[in-house]
């Protein structure tokens, strides 16, 4: 993640801080405690800074995982967004707001929301765990107590319990507040999720005051973990085909089109239609990849619908084009007997 602490000319005294900690344009720059926070995280090598990347067309898009404006309160602007280099992650995403977000009863100051893709389930796990430890951890509480503690005197940390939450594949939250001088608290909240290979951390400091509630962090969680299920679930580029001949007594084929997230298994649904493709039903027992039509299909069409799943979730259904009418089959050829003039002709006598 991308952060740059900005060492002060001189220490600041309380009422100075204070001051300036409730001028609007205080969090118009990164919120200085999540500049701490993310400080603290990169000392122990959970997050490091991050240059400018591009996109990869062949991998998920993370800017859809990440919590939107949308998910937030009407008017809540991105400060800044794109994609990163994080180690650890094939691909890393940073979405940041201006001050003023909400989300339920919660306000926030400062709100960030970062998106990795790992290699594998495993790696992305191995990654929140980590994260998970570091908060339980008193190496990381005194770092971060240090690094909020450099910008002015009188500031005190509370940590809260952290604790796991049934959200996708694992997720926790973990709380804490600073105070400062013993005038002015902030809530703030570290929260993860995971769904398969894919992480969402979001970074939440609310306003003086105010608190940031385990249920409303826990609907946020809910909104990226389902984001990230939709990035991930397969998506269909090319719709299935079918080959062969519509007739009666011969045999359809379906290919199963071409996905997006490497689906893992197709289900195939055989559906008899109209005359123009229209009002179709699912045929009885037809749910292989292939289909040997039948007289009860004459005068209809066929299209094939294939589901694919892979280790997230299974895709919308994608249906084929409908086929040309079916037709019956040919007549069998008519035998011809074979006569004998000689044998059919009548004799006389003996």
């Amino acid at each position: 993640m991308s952060n740059t602490p900005q060492s002060p000319a001189r220490a600041e005294t309380r009422p100075e801080m204070v001051r300036r900690l409730r001028r609007p344009g205080t969090v118009d720059r990164r919120a200085p405690a999540i500049v701490a926070v993310l400080a603290a995280l990169a000392l122990l090598g959970l997050v490091i800074s991050s240059a400018s990347a591009a996109p990869d067309p062949h991998q998920p898009s993370l800017a859809a995982m990440a919590i939107a404006g949308t998910d937030l309160s009407h008017g809540a602007k991105v400060k800044r967004q794109g994609y990163g280099r994080q180690g650890g992650f094939d691909l890393y995403y940073q979405r940041e707001f201006r001050r003023g977000a909400s989300f339920h009863r919660a306000r926030f100051l400062g709100f960030e929301a970062d998106v990795g893709l790992a290699t594998d389930a495993g790696k992305a796990s191995n990654f929140v765990r980590g994260l998970q430890r570091a908060f339980k951890s008193k190496k990381l509480r005194a770092q971060l107590v240090r690094a909020l503690a450099g910008s002015g005197r009188g500031v005190k940390v509370t940590f809260g319990r952290v604790s796991n939450v049934a959200v996708g594949n694992g997720a926790f939250i973990a709380p804490f507040s600073i105070s400062i001088g013993g005038l002015i608290r902030f809530p703030f909240a570290i929260a993860a999720v995971r769904v398969d290979r894919a992480d969402q951390m979001l970074i939440m400091l609310g306003v003086p005051g105010s608190k940031l509630s385990r249920a409303d962090v826990t609907s946020l969680l809910q909104v990226a973990a389902a984001h990230m299920t939709a990035a991930l679930t397969p998506t269909v580029v090319t719709l299935p085909t079918i080959r062969g001949t519509p007739q009666s007594g011969q045999t359809l084929t379906a290919t199963s089109g071409v996905w997006t997230n490497a689906p893992s298994s197709y289900a195939f649904q055989w559906l008899r239609c109209d005359g123009s493709g229209a009002n179709c039903q699912p045929i009885v027992g037809a749910v292989a990849s292939t289909y040997v039509v039948t007289d009860t299909d004459i005068g209809s069409t066929i299209r094939v619908e294939v589901t694919a799943t892979n280790s997230v979730a299974s895709s919308v259904p994608a249906q084929s084009d409908a086929t040309a009418v079916v037709i019956a089959a040919p007549p069998p050829p008519i035998a011809h007997a074979v006569t004998d003039l000689g044998v059919r002709t009548a004799r006389k006598g003996g």
